[in-house]
């Protein structure tokens, strides 16, 4: 990993000695930064080195401010690590990049230059520099450092991928084509793919005239599901419109900037592909993510791709007033803005601001009443607080504007299905449900539902056994899954291969009610009596839907 938050103990007083308010206003630093109010973390963390002076401090300060993006004291802490000699190459690095902004050239390389040793880091500054070079017209030299590092392991196609971008803007197409597939390659012999290696050669693609592969690029890579519908819809929107995008870069500040946005994507893409959750602050290498971003938007204020992936950190980390800051930061002018009001309204909602959630969506579809992103996020506010009608009508209105209905549009008949299911419609949810079936290319989630709602009506059981098996392969960890595969085992009669099912189900799932109800049915039928009520009592106490309680009080009372 390029960067990390260092972690130290610094050599403060024990609670019994004089020095006692500070390592208590040490502790309540320690523990702000820990649950995430990194503003009190500085505080009291500051008022800590006044006193202290301790150099640990000072770089564990410097990491801290530029995470949360306060540029101008991390780089005044930058210049008091290398003048008390406490070297570093973050330090370095950050002051190189401060003076490219800066358009100070000569001091921006000599900062970088200084950056030691062979690991990511010195890489990352060779690529820095390589900007610099670029900046100062040096075109020739900044593709001489590039070349350096454009087979070296650990940042498979940085090199590649920044040489095409530089190609590209002095117009070498047939260069920047080579570079960009380079990119490619190398990540993929390393299997680091990285998401803005596909967007960079896709944006060329669209602006040299080839939008239908840029599509096909997309597809293939990213998959519209991932890539975010609204961004998959906007792209497809701008080739029918013949739209050309802007480059990536312009100048070599921009080039540097996009370079830490790419550093954060390769970063996300490499715990993705090993299934590693983003963490909580601490864990997982969410600072680095943060410092990643906040370094891109150092160099280039107005990045929005960069500043929206900040805000989704910040919720990823379950920091939502941060969060809602950033998004709220994003100007409605922005390509972005709807996506930012999307995450407004769903941590509004998520606080339990319901009506405040509403309004901003209501307001938000009425301010841009032509985007499907808007319509949909308001779709699914409804169906998700039980609105069915409301929820029917929005995806009626998305689903009669498709002129015809292609693979990323299933989520749009499956949204529509759980709400016509709910509503009490099943005729026409079934249909739904079918049709996002076909369209999703056999969804797990689609299977799922689908399958389930035939077991527990006792129809096309075989069919339904068959569908539920085929989406557990694809999500064993997902508990709610894994109980319709139990369910429909107990519609068959097969109540052994039942609890099997469901008692896996409990332990990825030991909080839903329906999951506990349904063990608690089947280890009633293999004469497991006991546990049977002890799951059906567990059951009451997850607070089930109403209509269930008294299905499971009458259980406890007389058995099946």
């Amino acid at each position: 990993m390029l960067m990390a938050l260092p972690l130290f103990s610094c050599s403060l007083p024990a609670p019994d000695e004089p020095g006692v308010s500070r390592y208590g206003g040490y502790l309540v630093g320690i523990h702000a930064e820990q649950r995430g109010d990194l503003e009190t973390a500085r505080e009291r963390l500051s008022g800590v080195l006044q006193e202290e002076g301790d150099p640990r401090l000072v770089e564990h300060l410097f990491w801290l401010h530029l995470a949360s993006g306060e540029y101008a004291s991390a780089r005044r802490l930058a210049r008091t690590m290398l003048r008390e000699d406490a070297g570093s190459d973050m330090a370095l690095m950050f002051l190189g990049l401060d003076a490219l902004r800066d358009g100070d050239h000569e001091a921006a390389l000599s900062s970088l230059a200084a950056v030691a040793g062979n690991g990511e880091t010195s890489r990352v500054a060779t690529v820095a520099a390589a900007w610099v070079l670029f900046d100062q017209g040096k075109a020739d030299e900044a593709q001489a450092r590039l070349a350096s590092i454009a087979d070296t392991s650990g940042l498979a196609g940085l090199g590649h991928f920044h040489a095409a971008l530089m190609a590209d803007m002095r117009g070498d197409a047939a260069e920047a084509e080579a570079g960009y597939l380079g990119a490619f390659e190398a990540a993929a012999a390393e299997r680091s793919a990285s998401a803005r290696f596909v967007e960079g050669y896709g944006n060329f693609l669209e602006r040299n005239g080839r939008g239908e592969e840029a599509l096909g690029l997309y597809r293939q890579h990213l998959r519209p599901q991932n890539f975010g519908i609204g961004s998959w819809a906007a792209h497809r929107r701008a080739v029918q419109n013949g739209e050309t995008p802007a480059p990536l870069a312009g100048n070599g500040v921009e080039g540097a900037g996009e370079l830490f946005y790419g550093l954060f994507s390769m970063h996300a893409g490499r715990r993705a592909a090993q299934g590693i959750a983003a963490g909580r602050w601490g864990e997982g290498g969410a600072e680095a993510a943060l410092v990643y971003l906040r370094l891109a938007l150092f160099l280039r204020a107005d990045f929005p791709k960069a500043r929206l992936a900040l805000g989704e950190q910040y919720e990823r980390l379950d920091f939502s007033t941060a969060a809602l800051d950033i998004y709220r930061a994003i100007p409605d002018s922005s390509p972005y803005a709807v996506n930012a009001g999307v995450h407004i309204a769903r941590i509004l909602g998520e606080r339990d601001e319901t009506e405040e959630a509403l309004a901003h969506l209501l307001a938000l579809q009425g301010q841009r009443p032509a985007s499907r992103m808007a319509l949909t996020a308001l779709a699914e506010f409804y169906r998700d607080n039980d609105r069915h009608a409301e929820a029917i009508a929005a995806y009626s209105t998305l689903i009669e504007a498709l002129a015809e209905p292609a693979a990323e549009d299933w989520s749009l008949f499956f949204g529509r299905a759980i709400a016509y299911e709910r509503s009490g419609d099943w005729p026409r949810s079934e249909a739904d449900l079918q049709t996002a079936l076909t369209l999703s290319g056999d969804h797990p989630l689609v299977l799922n539902y689908l399958g389930y709602m035939w077991a527990d009506q006792g129809e096309r059981l075989q069919l339904a056994l068959d569908m539920l098996q085929r989406a557990t392969q694809a999500r064993p960890q997902s508990g709610f899954i894994v109980d319709s595969l139990g369910w429909v085992y107990y519609r068959l009669g097969e109540f052994d291969k039942a609890a099997f099912y469901l008692e896996r189900a409990v332990e990825l799932e030991p909080g839903d009610p329906i999951i506990n109800d349904h063990l608690g049915d089947s280890l009633w039928q293999v004469g497991r009596r006991m546990e049977a009520r002890f799951q059906w009592r567990r059951a009451l106490q997850l607070q089930p839907e109403e209509e269930q309680i008294a299905a499971i009080e009458e259980k406890l009372l007389r058995g099946l």
